[in-house]
């Protein structure tokens, strides 16, 4: 009887281990793909099914099971395009937003593979090498189109144009049914050095011409103000003799009328020296 208990027991144990065994081993042994993914089948010989899988659990007991992002794969392009001048820019960063045709991701895969970017995360970016390529170009075709300092200030025209031309170009490879762009975002702009020290230099120019056309102008209008100040002032200075000799004229007049002798008073020319005689 005791035997008969030791064998349950033994038995019971196994099948709780297996239990636990089937907990840890079962879910490593499957991928789910989400309604945000869509999975790419690879053999146990590491051949690539042309078929894509769906949203579920798929085995990994034999084979592996891809996973790639149907939702916006970002990728950063940086570059220095060269401007209408015939010199590169300093910096040019922009941000491409592209996305994967689902049901053409498994042959993509398969043919394409030394396009894809797979980072240590294990993310795959579906022919994101070739898409940053092919930006590289799109960039150096647009840009050159236009001066350094017009750049910034015609990020959203550029930004289109190339989107659009990543777009031509992916088509007239024939990648147009694996992936396509989205949207462009520039992240940053910097014009070449001796671009900006000349417009810096420009600038301080200008500006000097002004400051040295502003004192000219100035100094011109307190010379008009100083003539028409010296002008009033000679004709004010005029009329103060003229009121000072009516002044004494007055005086003497009033003098002479005091004393009473205002009939009496005989006005003598200079020349006069006797009566009859005027020389």
């Amino acid at each position: 009887m005791q035997k008969k208990s030791y064998k349950t027991a033994g038995i019971v144990g196994t099948i709780i281990v297996a239990i636990i065994l089937a907990l840890i081993i079962i879910p490593a042994s499957f991928t789910r793909i989400t309604d945000a993914d869509v999975g790419i089948r690879q053999t146990f010989s590491g051949e690539i099914e042309d078929t894509v899988l769906g949203q579920g659990l798929h085995q990994t007991v034999i084979g592996d099971v891809i996973k790639v992002s149907k939702r916006n794969l970002v990728l950063n392009v940086e570059s220095q395009p060269i401007v209408v001048e015939k010199i590169p820019m300093q910096d040019f960063q922009l941000k491409v937003n592209y996305g994967i045709v689902p049901s053409n991701a498994a042959i993509a895969y398969k043919t394409e593979k030394a396009q894809h970017i797979i980072t240590d995360d294990g993310d795959v970016y579906l022919l994101g090498q070739y898409v940053q390529y092919v930006a590289n170009s799109a960039i150096n075709d647009v840009v050159s189109k236009y001066k350094a300092l017009a750049v910034n200030d015609n990020r959203a025209a550029i930004e289109t144009e190339i989107k659009n031309s990543i777009n031509v170009k992916l088509k007239a490879q024939g990648k147009d049914k694996f992936v396509k762009v989205n949207e462009i975002n520039i992240l940053k702009v910097s014009p070449p050095k001796s671009i900006l020290d000349s417009s810096l230099a420009i600038v301080n120019s200008q500006n000097a011409l002004k400051t040295k056309q502003n004192e000219l102008e100035t100094a011109r209008v307190e010379t008009e103000i100083k003539k028409v100040l010296a002008e009033n002032a000679s004709e004010k200075y005029v009329d103060l003799l003229r009121a000072e000799a009516e002044k004494t004229k007055a005086e003497a007049l009033l003098k002479a009328a005091e004393k009473g002798t205002l009939n009496t008073m005989v006005i003598v020319p200079d020349k006069f020296t006797g009566v009859g005689q005027l020389k």
